[in-house]
This record gives structure tokens, sequence and C-alpha cells, in this order.
């Protein structure tokens, strides 16, 4: 077979199968070829085209067609650190965490989904992972804030007062409940549906309105049902489940006496 046809075939066979990573084996037998001595031609032009960056061998020794220098675009999870630094995880397995500066943020907050354009990928034997930009923030992760209210109004913007938020990755922004929603009293423990996002004239401004008064952050309990609520838990049976209960009767019935030993 000449080398080129080979070639072809083989990205084209990939090209197909862009999220696949196949072993030189599998490789042969997709591609229906036959014979120890094609085999190993096999071989020697993946090697080549390893070498050419026409595809990629991953850490576990398999080929997957070449990612295009002018594609390096990657969809991930956006895991922020409290420095104001994160890392993106994404779903292939040969792409470590990208490491992504606070100026390259795109003011993405902690778990939202985003696109990342590779900057510097990772090369064998470096320590260092890759590194990246955010393109586009794809979807918000965090839509309800839950803590204590207290009462600062400024009416030029707006704002009621301000939401303490306790989680230690989101403790550096300031979130401001704004007019629209319920008006919660100074102390009590809310939820609020978030409108604002950080954007570069207020990079660490989180605002919103408050939708729920969960108590008062000294009633009995309310700090428990503020981790309820924060974490979006579910605070009250389903109704089929209800449906179940309230058919359940208070009282032991004939049928169930005769299973009891007495």
């Amino acid at each position: 077979m000449e080398i080129n046809k080979l070639q072809a075939l083989i990205i084209n066979y990939l090209q197909q199968r862009p999220t696949q990573k196949l072993t030189a084996e599998e490789l042969f037998k997709g591609l229906n070829l036959e014979g120890a001595s094609v085999f190993n031609t096999l071989v020697k032009e993946l090697a080549l085209m390893e070498r050419s960056k026409k595809v990629e061998i991953t850490e576990d020794g398999k080929f997957k067609i070449a990612r295009p220098k002018n594609q390096l675009l990657v969809h991930g999870v956006f895991h922020a650190n409290d420095r104001g630094f994160g890392f993106v995880s994404v779903e292939e397995d040969e792409i470590p965490d990208i490491y992504i500066s606070e100026d390259h943020t795109a003011y993405a907050l902690n778990m939202d989904e985003v696109d990342v354009k590779i900057t510097r990928p990772s090369k064998k034997g470096d320590d260092r992972g890759p590194e990246g930009i955010v393109k586009k923030i794809t979807s918000r992760h965090f839509t309800q804030a839950v803590g204590v209210f207290e009462f600062a109004p400024e009416p030029e913007k707006n704002v009621l007062g301000h939401i303490n938020l306790k989680d230690k990755k989101m403790s550096s922004y300031q979130f401001d409940v704004l007019e629209g929603g319920i008006q919660p009293t100074d102390g009590s423990v809310i939820t609020a549906q978030v409108t604002q996002y950080p954007k570069p004239n207020s990079p660490k401004l989180i605002a919103g309105v408050a939708e729920k008064t969960v108590g008062h952050k000294d009633d009995p309990g309310v700090d428990i049902l503020e981790v309820v609520y924060q974490h979006e838990l579910p605070t009250e049976f389903p109704d089929d489940v209800k449906a179940e209960i309230a058919s359940i009767p208070d009282y032991v019935t004939d049928a169930e006496k005769k299973d009891v030993l007495i």
C-alpha cells in the first residue's frame, strides 16, 4: 500500500471519530488491513504523523486526530481559587487542568462552564500544565445567593443592602440586594436570585433581588436551613410521597394483626 494513501486513510478514519482515541491495533482492524508487514508500516506511519502533528498520541499510547493550532479551543468547568486565579477541567482525559490567571478569567465564577483558548499547551516532560484564556462563559453555576441580609440602603443605586457570602471562593465578592423583590429585614437569612454578574467596571460585584426569607440569623436551626438552601437541596417531600404517607392508616389493621406474634 502506498504510504501517502495509508496516511490519507488514517486521517479520514480519525476525522470521522474526532472524540475517539484508538490504539494502533484498533486502527489496523478498523481500516480492514491485513498482514504483519502492513501493520509494521502502519506503526511507522503513525510515528511520522505524530512528529508532523497530523495525529496526537495520548498518555496511554492511543492515537487521535490532531487539533489544529488555530482551534485550540476547549470546553470545560472553571474551578476558582480564592486568590483570584483558577483552573478549567475538561472532559478529554489527555488534557490536564488548564491554568487561568486572574487577568484571563473573563470574570467567571466557581463551577461556571466556559470555553477556553489554550495559549500554552503542556509538553511532555514539563511539570507545568497548559495555560489558557477564558473566551466565553457558556453557563452560570451561581444563580442563587443565600446569606444574612445587612440593611444598608443606597437609593441612588437601587440597593437595599448586602448579603454576606460564606463560601470561601466567593468571599471576595460583594453581593448587593436590589429593589424589585421582597423587602427583607436586617439580620434575616434570605435567598436572592442573581441578576448581575461581575464585569469590567465592577469585577468584584454581584447583585440580585431577594426572593425568600428563610428566618432570622438567631433563630434555632436557621444555620442548617441556610446550608440546605445554599446547596439547593429539597426542603419538602414530593407530592407523590405526601400522598402515599396520607394513605397510611394511623391504626393497626386486622390483616396486620394476624402477622403479629403475641
